[in-house]
């Protein structure tokens, strides 16, 4: 019986064509992504320097805006608060120099820890113990706590920095009819100072008042030295005198621009935000395609290591038995 040696031919190179493709894929996947993520690098420097220019320069009276009513004509209307507004530039505290002055002339309350002096780069905290300003479960300020904020303002009043006056409580439940909680307690006490201050001649455009409860406490609640500490007024003194105007989209994009004067429609600010939503979304799209071609060839690779063993059936021939690797026996 003769025996025919069959040659069988194995492609070592498959993986090939597979690589070969996540490649291309990959490659335009980056194009895609290169491409959608340039920008107007000049205009960009541009509104940057802008909007930089508007919040780092001291405080002014802007030009009023001419608005077009339903009527067709111009109406010129102050961007600031109103017609009372002072135009003289703001004068701005030196926080450092301001705290070492606090710090001589409260020596002996920072001494006995019923007030604490910090400040960092945009704040000066001035934290002032609850026991020295009120009395148990009350909002009316003790004779203390008036002459301490009467000397307070006369370092506060001559400056614009804004000023914020946040209470605070420990965790124990009040019983009281006239604060139904902690929270009313602690915001009728930052009120209270409020009020101090403004008496005292510290204008109230500066001044506003938070209540934060028993919520943000700095000790233990547990222990009587902990509520105390938590029990306190803190004035955050900012070290900028910011000028708060209302704006909507259009005006800040104005007010944006190299010139002040050359505004954009609304319909350039509609196809700006569209462009910008249409590069998030095309963005998005790619990366997702990508990972499902990623995901549908790994499997594909998978199926492929994973497949049956071959089995070879014998087939009688008029010559012998024929197998599938073509011996005949």
């Amino acid at each position: 019986m003769r025996r025919r040696q069959a040659s069988i031919e194995v492609k070592q190179d498959r993986w090939m064509v597979s690589y070969a493709d996540f490649i291309t894929l990959l490659f335009a996947f980056f194009v895609v992504m290169y491409s959608i993520s340039q920008l107007n690098e000049a205009k960009y420097k541009e509104l940057s320097t802008s909007l930089n220019a508007i919040f780092t320069s001291p405080a002014r009276k802007p030009n009023p805006i001419a608005l077009e009513s339903a009527s067709g004509s111009i109406i010129p209307i102050e961007q600031a608060g109103g017609s009372g507004a002072s135009s003289s530039p703001s004068l701005v505290a030196d926080l450092h120099q301001m705290e070492s002055e606090l710090n001589s002339e409260f020596a002996d309350l920072i001494n006995d820890e019923l007030v604490e002096l910090d400040s960092n780069e945009l704040w000066l905290e001035i934290k002032l113990n609850s026991n020295v300003l009120f009395a148990s479960a009350s909002a009316d300020a003790s004779d203390a706590a008036k002459s301490l904020f009467e000397q307070l303002a006369l370092k506060l009043r001559g400056y614009d920095n804004q000023i914020q006056v946040e209470g605070y409580t420990d965790n124990q439940a009040i019983s009281s009819s006239r604060y139904a909680s902690n929270w009313e307690l602690s915001s009728a006490r930052a009120a209270s100072i409020v009020k101090l201050l403004i008496n005292y001649g510290v204008r109230p455009q500066r001044l506003s008042a938070v209540g934060y409860g028993e919520f943000q406490p700095i000790a233990d609640n547990n222990t009587v030295e902990g509520r105390q500490q938590n029990r306190r007024v803190v004035l955050m003194i900012s070290r900028r005198a910011p000028e708060r105007i209302t704006v909507n989209a259009r005006t800040a994009m104005e007010m944006a621009s190299k010139d002040g004067k050359s505004f954009l429609s609304q319909s350039e600010l509609n196809r700006e935000a569209s462009r910008a939503s249409a590069i998030a979304e095309m963005r998005r799209m790619a990366e997702q395609r990508l990972l499902r071609e990623l995901e549908a060839e790994a499997a594909a690779q998978e199926q492929e290591q994973s497949l049956p063993p071959l089995i070879l059936q014998p087939q009688a021939t008029e010559e012998g038995v024929l197998y599938s690797n073509d011996e005949i026996q």
